[in-house]
């Protein structure tokens, strides 16, 4: 039996586990005023914060669609 590890980009795993563990990351969606990036592609986390440490309002995470899930699979 072969098992293939998934996560989502929030969980923050580092660089070194993904590869080690040869585990495959799907970024989610980050929702900033309204706009819709893609965590690790166009948005990074300290983006986030520095946003909302000069007075942005909090942001908001979206799971990748269904069909999206599937095509990893």
């Amino acid at each position: 039996m072969n098992l293939k590890i998934l996560s989502d980009s929030t969980c923050d795993l580092p660089q070194e586990v993904l590869e080690k563990y040869n585990i495959t990351m799907i970024p989610l969606s980050v929702v900033k005023e309204g706009k819709v990036f893609t965590d690790g592609v166009n948005i990074t986390p300290a983006d986030i914060f520095n946003h909302v440490a000069n007075g942005g309002d909090l942001c908001s995470t979206a799971a990748i669609n269904i069909g999206e899930y599937i095509d990893y699979f």
